[in-house]
């Protein structure tokens, strides 16, 4: 039952529907050109059997009584015949709008030549990515320390974490791809607006604890900020959509309002990014 094709379910119904107003059409023509008069003398009447009158009686009342409620029968089924037919064309046109809403975004993925990051690639960019932030440029991806491997799956978890927040709240308005590479650029997760032009692309930072001088150097000295408006050039140019970068920041409840002021101060406001500030728990609602 879980591969039931609900599309072919609909498509039964407006047949369905179709079948019950026909079927009274047919036999409103059926009962206005077919012959019911029953022909006989006066001689062959008065020559009739009681049993024959009283069949002959019979067939006359249960005509009548046909004659009243067959106009009935008809309304209820031609109506019953309607509401499937509008119920199933309904169904029916949102199932197709979201298989053409696939399809449209299986095709513009396609043309933009948008590709999903392999898990080995998504983990190779979280280590660099972790490595990065810890300001250590000694450590490499064969080398990992401890507390660079909790860093790691942290990092893991609050992108997909944020994933499940974003498509929970937004998969009505946009369709979201996480870890895709979009021309020559590698993006956390990407937002295609189903309704307009511009789409939305996230940077996805998962900071513990809040270290003033650390996230000043991370965002500056570490390109945080180049590395954005590179992939926004990157991804408009690709695309010839709009876009809006976002640099959601997942840290620990008592760090969030610090952090999101400490950020601000240090981008002051001189550069089109958003910035989002989130604990875990604000995610998992």
């Amino acid at each position: 039952m879980n591969k039931l094709q609900y599309d072919s379910f609909y498509k039964f119904i407006v047949s369905v529907g179709i079948i019950l107003i026909t079927a009274p059409i047919l036999g409103i023509y059926y009962y206005f050109t077919g012959s019911n008069d029953i022909l006989i003398t006066r001689q062959e009447f008065s020559e009739l059997s009681d049993f024959s009158l009283q069949a002959l009686n019979n067939r006359m009342t249960i005509s009548r009584i046909i004659s009243i409620i067959f106009p009935c029968i008809c309304f209820i089924l031609i109506a019953l015949g309607l509401v499937c037919i509008i119920y199933g064309c309904i169904k029916w046109h949102k199932i197709q709008a979201d298989l053409d809403e696939q399809t449209h975004l299986d095709t513009f993925m396609k043309r933009i030549n948008a590709q999903q990051l392999t898990p080995t690639e998504i983990a190779e960019r979280t280590i660099n990515e972790v490595i990065e932030d810890n300001n250590d440029s000694s450590s490499s991806t064969s080398v990992i320390s401890h507390k660079q491997q909790e860093a790691i799956m942290r990092g893991f978890r609050m992108e997909k974490l944020y994933y499940d927040y974003l498509y929970r709240h937004q998969r009505k308005f946009y369709d979201i791809k996480q870890n895709i590479r979009v021309g020559s650029k590698e993006y956390d997760i990407v937002a295609v607006s189903k309704l307009t032009n511009t789409d939305y692309l996230y940077e996805i930072k998962a900071w513990n604890s809040l270290n003033p001088q650390a996230i000043h150097h991370q965002i500056t000295s570490q390109k945080i900020i180049s590395k954005m408006e590179e992939d926004s050039l990157n991804y408009i140019k690709v695309t010839k959509r709009n876009c809006i970068y976002k640099l959601v920041i997942i840290t620990s409840k008592k760090y969030v309002n610090e952090t999101n002021m400490l950020v601000s101060k240090i981008l002051n406001n001189s550069y089109e990014f958003e910035i989002e500030c989130y604990s875990e728990d604000q995610l998992s609602d």
